[in-house]
């Protein structure tokens, strides 16, 4: 690599990433607890983990009373949204509460369950296909990462001389 050509090479390595970062981050798999609490309503804890192991994103929701599924649209390709209602009405998380509309029938026989269960705990990698997606963006995470970083080590070189 020429020395003219390392200050492009080094700008395509940061890009890359930033990308891998990026991808790296938006598929990170999700965790719902669901726990009964003292009263009559349900706390859920949403956790977003980094690689499924550093937490990079906790919400909770508190007094959840049921669970329901709209329709996202008049358009039939778009998925249908799992929403949450509690006492200060409708709550969507986004991204990582959507992740669970596949799971909405286990959730929802959780919240109208009379027998108080010790509490429910549902992974958006524990269906076959999400875990899938998460395995192959996780590769390309990487692979990416190690060619900007093979791509920065380029540029170094070729920008010393």
């Amino acid at each position: 690599m020429t020395s003219a050509d390392a200050p492009k090479a080094a700008l395509i390595g940061l890009v890359m990433l930033l990308m891998s970062a990026a991808l790296a981050w938006l598929s990170s798999p999700a965790t719902l607890r669901l726990a009964r609490e003292a009263g009559p309503g349900v706390t859920a804890t949403l956790e977003s983990r980094l690689f499924g192991l550093i937490t990079n994103r906790s919400e909770r929701i508190d007094g959840i009373r049921s669970a329901s599924m709209v329709r996202n649209g008049t358009d039939s390709a778009s998925p249908d949204r799992l929403l949450f209602q509690t006492a200060a009405g409708t709550v969507d998380l986004g991204r990582n509460q959507q992740l669970f509309a596949p799971d909405f029938p286990e959730i929802d026989e959780f919240l109208k369950a009379d027998a108080p269960a010790p509490g429910l705990t549902v992974s958006s990698i524990a269906r076959g296909s999400e875990l899938r997606r998460f395995l192959f963006a996780q590769a390309i995470a990487i692979l990416m990462f190690l060619g900007s970083l093979a791509l920065e080590w380029a540029a170094v070189r070729g920008a010393l001389g």
